[in-house]
């Protein structure tokens, strides 16, 4: 024996498992440990203190088990030192579970020679070939990987589980949160909660990820419900915030909206630079909304009010000439709803009934009064003899045979007859 106050290893020291060796037994032993130097032959059993590391060939009984694998290229070997149950390892066969009737658990630390180690929690049930790793961790002196599993595959194909990862060649994301395709779409995968216990942010489980916000303190974002992508509840006035873009160019693409099924493009997004558009899900954007200049908001498409439109200022047509540019034209304001249609005709007889539009007639109350407006196109005399609800009747007093005119309907709109200068309820 030889007493050190350094640990010695089973191993000879060019053995990239040495240092794995004495941190393991200082589990056991936090006190200096006498260990024995062992020549590098399989049946050779080091001890540290009151713990035995076994030889390359050992059985579960120990409880300790010391392996060698070689590395993916052949060339090297490496080295494996763990805790188990029911189960064991030597270098002809590798590792076997000693009762296949019972569950097996296995924790081990294994060191490659290329710089790279792993620590991972196995766990297999009873009458099973295979086993879950509901806990593993790897890493590179290097820098060119570090991952942290909990749960989730590669050996849980399916199962929920989250991956900790960085290192210059692994995969983009950090922080990987798998969800479970069984789970209830009501299952919180992932929640933030307040001293009092009630969440203010919840990732909820199911196909589709919810997230819900709940912005102030009487609101639980679990509660509510399970029927968006993202929600936010409560009042927010303390100056930040809630959705907030920076640098992004005036061409970004802040919101976006493909609400069914199939649809290819886009129906709603919100761009950068404050434009609002619109389109049929099925083709590209073809309305939208936008400040085009000082304390103006224009389209380039349609607009359709569907409740009242009121106007303080004024309401022109804007109309382009050709020698004068862009021009407004006003319309002409009533105190009531009014509507008008006009005509010509020729009256070649001494009267001549004049029927209303069928489309005309139905915008308007035919059984009120309205009015008629005459003008002759001509040497002539002419009056109205009668209205009724689709006609009205023109007759002439001077003896000329043939009469051309003009004329004008002025009528109440249908369902705002009562309508005169109402006052605006603001």
């Amino acid at each position: 024996m030889v007493q050190s106050t350094d640990f010695i290893s089973s191993h000879h020291e060019r053995r990239a498992g040495t240092g794995v060796l004495l941190m393991l037994a200082l589990v056991w032993n936090v006190r200096i440990a006498h260990a024995q130097r062992c020549p590098y032959y399989p049946t050779c059993t080091a001890v540290f203190g009151s713990v035995a590391l076994p030889a390359l060939s050992t059985d579960a009984a120990t409880g300790v088990i010391r392996a060698e694998e070689k590395s993916p290229d052949g060339l090297f070997i490496d080295e494996i030192i763990g805790l188990s149950y029911n189960r064991s390892w030597n270098p002809a066969t590798g590792f076997a579970r000693d009762d296949p009737s019972q569950p097996t658990t296995w924790m081990g630390l294994e060191s490659y020679w290329n710089g790279d180690m792993e620590l991972n929690v196995d766990l297999a049930p009873a009458n099973s070939g295979g086993f879950v790793r509901p806990l593993g961790f790897d890493a590179a002196y290097n820098g060119s990987i570090t991952q942290l599993e909990v749960g989730g595959p590669p050996y849980a194909s399916g199962a929920a589980g989250v991956m900790l990862q960085g290192g210059a060649g692994q995969l983009p994301s950090l922080l990987t949160i798998r969800d479970q395709p069984s789970r209830s779409s009501y299952t919180n995968m992932l929640d933030m909660q307040r001293a009092d216990g009630t969440d203010s942010f919840v990732w909820r489980a199911g196909s589709i990820p919810r997230l819900n916000f709940a912005l102030q303190n009487n609101f639980n974002a679990t509660g509510f419900g399970n029927f968006g992508v993202m929600k936010f509840a409560g009042e927010w006035d303390y100056g930040e915030p809630v959705v907030d873009f920076e640098s992004v160019g005036l061409s970004a693409v802040l919101l976006r909206s493909l609400p069914v099924t199939g649809d290819s493009f886009s129906r709603f997004r919100l761009l950068a630079n404050g434009t609002a558009e619109w389109g049929p899900g099925n083709a590209t954007v073809d309305t939208d909304l936008y400040r085009s200049a000082v304390s103006t908001i224009r389209t380039d498409g349609n607009l359709v009010v569907g409740g009242n439109l009121a106007v303080i200022g004024q309401k022109a047509a804007l109309v382009t000439t050709a020698s004068y540019g862009e021009r407004e034209v006003y319309a002409v304001e009533s105190p009531g709803e009014w509507f008008e249609d006009f005509g010509s005709s020729k009256l070649e007889d001494t009267s001549k009934a004049i029927r209303l539009d069928p489309v005309f007639r139905e915008t308007i109350s035919t059984d009120r009064q309205y009015h008629v407006f005459l003008t002759p196109n001509g040497r002539c005399t002419l009056y109205v003899s009668r209205k009724r609800p689709g006609y009205f009747t023109v007759k002439r007093l001077s003896p000329e045979r043939e009469c051309a005119f003009d004329y004008r309907i002025v009528a109440k709109r249908r369902g705002y007859e009562d309508v005169r200068l109402a006052r605006f309820a603001q």
